[in-house]
């Protein structure tokens, strides 16, 4: 998959803002003369009390031409779930573009 440069410039302004253990792109569209036209990424956090307030902080805090989704993930709750296979953080895992931290 091909990584546009503005999907890492967002990617290093969620890292400012929330120090994420991962940051994977999930999916990125394109229109037909090939410029970005969306994507998604999914953030994994250490463990915090709400992913849902803190996915409002990050598109509050973070800036970008193109839309954008953002899935966030518990790192407590991720292990768990890239165990198994029929879960969609399983596919993120084996699918996603690694794109901030280590594998």
């Amino acid at each position: 998959m091909k990584i546009d440069e503005i999907v890492f410039c967002l990617a290093r302004e969620i890292a400012q803002a929330v120090n994420p253990v991962k940051i994977y792109l999930v999916s990125a569209k394109h229109n037909i003369k090939g410029e970005l036209t969306g994507f998604k990424l999914c953030v994994i956090v250490n463990d915090v009390p709400s992913t849902a307030e803190l996915e409002g902080e990050l598109y509050m805090k973070t800036d970008c031409d193109i839309p954008f989704d953002v899935l966030i993930y518990n790192l407590s709750e991720w292990n768990e779930l890239i165990a198994d296979e029929g879960t969609f953080a399983s596919k993120i895992h084996r699918t996603g573009a690694l794109i901030y931290g280590e594998g």
